[in-house]
């Protein structure tokens, strides 16, 4: 395909052609956005890439099909959004069109079949070991909810039921295709469970450091709770790659972080993220706020980014990513009532004028993607007697109260 065919296309995404993705329990997919993936028992490369699921993947791609799986990027397309499947595009265009020139005449189209895969992009999640348990999580991604619900019997519905992480040995085969491939990999996401408490993923950047491929680009999703691990000291071993993006999942501050974050300590959290804020004044460390929207922090966060910004935990040039929870739906903003969230929409237009006057990246888009999904829908009526026994359930097992720590959302008990 020319560069014009690609970028234009309406249906192909780089990512099935020169990336592997892989969730706890060695599930694999296109991205991990791309629902559901399926099991694959072997630990072998070659079994995950051309699983019958991801073959039927890149064939329905390329004859321009759009499957299920990839709802995600077709629904931030349909309302007139840069989805992931077109950034991806882009970036491999103008970075690495040699690997696409590689991948697709490997690729047999009637069958999706890719032959000499090469690794260039690895996402692999080995298992769900977290040292939180945040609200909006649930067993798949974190041990501590796993913990949890097996201590208090937890219904499905509220802590995600059982879990299949595969076996050491699956995970071990993972581990050594990522080994592998270490010369030929010039992407490498980080995420969990909690990444930073995964002896794997240190075994990666250590391997990447001993072949000297400082040119690999190290992206983390964390929750920014860890910066020391057994002998392993993360922010030296980062600072001799050339390119880090470090995203900190962090959704609102001191005791809403607690509690919608729960492992949380505030005090010490704010430390590492105004630790991560000087870091990212070095040109090869970049540092993101990720924050997940969801009907506990639609309201507040804007003065929470007001907040960090006073405590030097977000600078100038800091980047702040929005993500909707759109499952379970009693957990949106949709859930909120119609008018708060219209009154709300202020607030979040003044936050696009203050990170545009203080340098932060967050776009107007981001903001309008992120109010626009939270109003267009309004499930108040269908969803609240689910918000209200999902939330009173975790709050009798923690001991937490919902009510003493949302007050302004009163209306939602």
């Amino acid at each position: 395909m020319k560069n014009s065919t690609i970028l234009n296309h309406p249906t192909f995404c780089v990512l099935p052609f020169v990336h592997l993705y892989q969730s706890p329990g060695n599930i694999v997919s296109g991205c991990c956005i791309s629902h559901p993936g399926k099991t694959v028992e072997s630990g072998e490369l070659e079994a995950k890439i051309n699983a019958p699921h991801m073959k039927s993947l890149r064939k329905r791609l390329l004859a321009g099909e759009m499957p299920n799986v990839c709802k995600s990027c077709w629904n931030i397309e349909s309302a007139g959004h840069l989805s992931p499947r077109r950034s991806f595009n882009e970036e491999w265009i103008k970075n690495w069109r040699e690997d696409i020139e590689y991948a697709l005449p490997r690729t047999d189209p009637t069958t999706g079949h890719i032959h000499n895969f090469v690794m260039r992009y690895a996402d692999v999640r080995f298992n769900n070991v977290c040292n939180f348990k945040c609200r909006t999580c649930s067993s798949n991604f974190s041990s501590l909810w796993v913990a949890e619900n097996k201590k208090h019997n937890t219904p499905d519905w509220i802590g995600g039921g059982e879990v299949g992480l595969g076996t050491e040995e699956q995970q071990e085969q993972t581990l050594q295709s990522i080994l592998d491939n270490i010369t030929t990999i010039r992407k490498m996401y980080f995420a969990g469970g909690e990444p930073l408490v995964q002896e794997k993923n240190y075994t990666i950047l250590q391997a990447l450091i001993d072949n000297k491929r400082f040119d690999c680009h190290l992206m983390f999703s964390t929750n920014g709770s860890v910066t020391k691990f057994k002998d392993y000291d993360l922010i030296d071993m980062l600072s001799k790659f050339k390119k880090v993006t470090f995203s900190v999942s962090l959704d609102d501050i001191e005791q809403r972080a607690e509690y919608i974050r729960h492992g949380t300590n505030w005090d010490e959290q704010l430390k590492n993220l105004q630790k991560f804020s000087v870091l990212s004044r070095q040109s090869n460390f970049e540092y993101v706020l990720s924050a997940t929207i969801s009907a506990f922090n639609f309201m507040s966060f804007p003065d929470a980014v007001y907040k960090l910004y006073e405590q030097g935990a977000i600078i100038k040039g800091t980047a702040l990513g929005l993500t909707m929870v759109q499952e379970p739906a009693w957990l949106s903003a949709r859930v909120l009532p119609e008018d708060k969230k219209l009154e709300k929409c202020k607030d979040w237009d003044r936050l696009a004028v203050f990170c545009r006057q203080n340098n932060i990246s967050l776009t107007n888009e981001e903001i309008q993607r992120c109010v626009t999904w939270a109003t267009r829908a309004n499930t108040y009526e269908d969803y609240i007697m689910k918000f209200q026994e999902h939330t009173r359930y975790i709050d009798n097992i923690r001991d937490e109260n919902f009510s003493s720590v949302f007050p302004e959302l009163e209306y939602m008990t």
